[in-house]
């Protein structure tokens, strides 16, 4: 059996999105990174649909002229047809602690995207003009993994059985945990957990 995603296994690694951001550039016509203003802007992350090749990716607007006040700023956008149909500033505690893509990919035609801010982990749903959903997925250091159209989280805090939360996409629907024997089953629980 396959072992699903883990989101935190990239994390850990760096940038798990260097060649992902190269390719991006490519669909988008610029570069990876310019000069805007204040700001050097830089992808970070992305996804292109398979079958329609929409373009999603994350703009991270590094402020290299700060006088005090960090401006820094993350947006994620969707381009569809070569026009750009979303722009919305990524929800941080403070960008300039970072929002580092984690997962970013097309299911149908609502797209997945998990970040990880300062302090927390979050899900986004946006469609190709909207972000439907946003949830609070648990602290870093807690152990996302995507399956399909099934997210899988193992948070770190207040979880001494390490419950597994299931999420259904593309619109968060809880589920009922996943048993610790399932758990094992996928990898996602050694045999001495549980």
């Amino acid at each position: 059996m396959k072992r699903p995603i883990l989101i935190n296994d990239l994390y850990q690694e760096g940038d798990p999105n260097e060649t992902t951001d190269i390719a991006i550039a490519k669909a988008l016509n610029r570069q990876v990174e310019y000069r805007e203003g204040i700001f050097n802007v830089r992808i970070g992350g992305g996804a292109v649909h398979l079958t329609k090749h929409w373009v999603a990716w994350v703009d991270f607007y590094d402020d290299v002229e700060s006088k005090g006040w960090i401006q820094d700023k993350y947006h994620l956008r969707i381009q569809v047809d070569g026009q750009q149909t979303l722009d919305w500033e990524v929800e941080t505690y403070n960008p300039a602690f970072g929002a580092i893509t984690l997962y970013m990919h097309w299911h149908d035609d609502n797209l997945i995207y998990i970040y990880a801010e300062k302090h927390d982990i979050y899900g986004v749903t946006a469609t190709h003009n909207a972000v439907r959903h946003r949830v609070e997925l648990g602290l870093h250091g807690t152990q996302v993994h995507v399956d399909q159209n099934i997210v899988r989280v193992i948070r770190v805090e207040h979880n001494p059985q390490r419950i597994i939360e299931q999420y259904r996409l593309p619109d968060w629907t809880p589920l009922d945990p996943l048993p610790h024997d399932k758990a094992r089953e996928l990898g996602l629980l050694e045999e001495s957990e549980g």
